[in-house]
């Protein structure tokens, strides 16, 4: 949930410090330095003669700035040791009473240049969001979860941007109950009123819970061997991840790469998956690559890794200005039954 209202908190500085600096003459742009245009003459030179040469401050192309991406990148992203092997999925949906322990860490390190005539000023920002949901399955039906319940154990999340003061939060302590009945899935909290978009985050932070098996018990055969590959459509990516007005997936794809090496009760898949995102004008591009992790005898994602990169749309910035960055998403499920002295894990 905090990963979203994130990357609005950045869109929307990036937008608003971007207008500040396309401001008439006088503003202050991000290096800190004022800047004033140069006053534009009358032209009273005799009749034949050349007029004045253009004297409009002019941008220039900003510098590629690397993002600070070192935590991120390889060697320390390296995909999980498998075993080439034909595998057999079982298909069972969450039951009634089972309790699904979900981890959550997200990452974003970006910087964001700009350019003007007297020279660039760069940025760093950095979204830090990691969250432990307890979701416990209320009703549930052939194709899962009817009903849930919803906990947010614990929570914090963090934007910081150079120059500019922290925004820190955090969910821990709210509890929803969500109905998948009818066209749209119902979202209503426990204590007070939901707040704005509220809804449609939880129902995004529930996509490997109650969207994932839908989606994937209906396209995966029950054999597959290393090298299967299947296309996700954006439809039902978008259905799976609960309708998100500034969300846009793309499209995708997952392709088996066997089962794991240390747990061939585990089957290792590739995932590709392409996001754009937009706030306040500003459009930002995520490229998520990596792999998740399943479990062969009831089709249960485990663990998730995707790293990639996050990159605003130069037209929507203009002339001048750019934001890069990485992108790191960590996620990981444990189930439990009704009664169970713990819950199941991938350990």
């Amino acid at each position: 949930m905090r990963v979203l209202r994130h990357l609005g908190v950045l869109g929307a500085c990036a937008g608003s410090l971007l207008a500040a600096c396309a401001r008439p003459p006088s503003s202050v742009p991000l290096g800190g330095k004022e800047w004033v245009a140069e006053e534009r003459h009358v032209d009273r030179r005799p009749h034949g003669e050349a007029p004045p040469a253009d004297i409009t401050p002019k941008t220039r192309p900003a510098p590629q700035t690397p993002a600070r991406t070192a935590a991120l990148e390889a060697p320390g992203v390296r995909p999980p040791t498998t075993v080439a092997a034909e595998t057999r999925f079982g298909r069972v949906p969450l039951p009634q009473g089972a309790t699904v322990t979900l981890r959550t860490k997200y990452t974003v390190r970006a910087t964001l240049v700009t350019s003007i005539e007297e020279g660039s000023s760069t940025q760093s920002l950095e979204v830090d969001a990691a969250e432990k949901i307890a979701v416990r399955v209320v009703r549930s039906g052939e194709d899962g979860p009817r009903e849930v319940d919803v906990e947010y154990l614990e929570s914090s999340g963090s934007f910081r941007m150079d120059g500019m003061p922290n925004d820190d939060d955090s969910n821990a302590g709210k509890r929803f109950n969500v109905v998948f009945e009818g066209s749209e899935p119902k979202v209503s909290k426990r204590t007070g009123a939901l707040e704005p978009d509220e809804d449609r985050s939880v129902l995004f932070d529930l996509a490997t819970v109650t969207g994932y098996f839908s989606l994937l018990a209906p396209r995966l055969p029950r054999e597959i061997a290393p090298g299967f590959r299947l296309p996700l459509e954006s439809r039902d990516l978008s259905k799976m991840f609960g309708a998100q007005d500034d969300l846009d997936f793309e499209g995708g794809e997952i392709a088996l790469r066997g089962r794991s090496a240390s747990d061939d009760q585990v089957a290792v898949f590739d995932c590709q998956l392409p996001v754009k995102f937009e706030k306040d004008g500003v459009q930002l591009s995520v490229d998520l690559k990596g792999t998740f992790g399943v479990r062969t005898a009831d089709a249960r994602p485990l663990d998730v890794s995707l790293n990639g990169t996050i990159r605003a749309d130069a037209s929507a910035l203009g002339a001048g200005a750019s934001l890069n960055g990485s992108v790191a998403v960590e996620l990981s499920h444990e189930y439990a039954q009704a009664g169970s002295a713990a819950p199941a894990s991938s350990d």
